[in-house]
């Protein structure tokens, strides 16, 4: 997802990320954000997860949590760092799609864990 220039210490997105953001943008809908901390929680839903003797597929999720993150915060001019808590699952369904559920957070204070 992600292309990586250790000479340059840059990183950018590939082509195909690139693509998908595109695509994906149109589909957030806006979002009003008024609160300091927000809890999201990312559902991937797809017919893919499970191989064809039912075992779970291996996928590395914690990319798509990048670019997903980075796609919503994009949309809303929002900082991430504003994340106190990401919830993520991964549920069968019979088509490709992300539920998003963005929540007032917990609020970090000076002394807290």
């Amino acid at each position: 997802m992600y292309l990586i220039n250790h000479n340059q210490r840059r990183v950018s997105l590939s082509d195909e990320a690139l693509l998908w953001r595109t695509r994906v943008l149109p589909c957030v809908l806006p979002c009003a954000l008024n609160f300091p901390a927000y809890k999201l929680t990312l559902t991937y839903q797809s017919p893919r997860w499970l191989v064809k003797n039912g075992d779970l597929r291996r996928a590395d999720v914690s990319n798509m949590d990048k670019l997903t993150i980075d796609t919503l915060c994009s949309k809303w001019n929002f900082d991430d760092s504003r994340l106190t808590e990401i919830i993520r699952r991964k549920e069968w369904h019979s088509w490709d799609r992300i539920l998003v559920l963005l929540e007032q957070g917990h609020e970090l204070r000076v002394g807290e864990a």
